[in-house]
């Protein structure tokens, strides 16, 4: 009987740390998986809060840019009309009755 002890006892020693680190393992991963998934809808929510405290600036600077984008076409229209009318003007022959 004591042979069989020495025998039987640690094979289940070793089955049971066996047992241990596969639960330890599997409650490792389980808990790494919760982690990262707290950690995403941690950032998520962050990063929304961020976007809408700083909606009203940048709703504010596309409308500046859109007005600024339209004022700087309409001097490049006004520059080309100007171009083409000191053009325009060279060309024509003097006009006698002014000289």
């Amino acid at each position: 009987m004591a042979a069989l002890g020495l025998f039987v006892l640690p094979a289940r020693r070793r089955k049971a740390k066996e047992d241990l680190r596969a639960k330890i393992g599997g409650l490792r991963q389980q808990l790494l998986g919760t982690l990262a998934g707290q950690f995403e809808r941690g950032l998520e929510r962050s990063l929304r809060h961020i976007d809408e405290a700083i909606a009203p600036y940048t709703r504010f600077i596309r409308a500046k840019r859109e007005h600024l984008t339209a004022a700087r076409d309409e001097l490049l229209a006004i520059r080309e009309d100007l171009a083409r009318g000191g053009a325009q003007r060279e060309r024509r022959p003097p006009n006698p009755a002014v000289l």
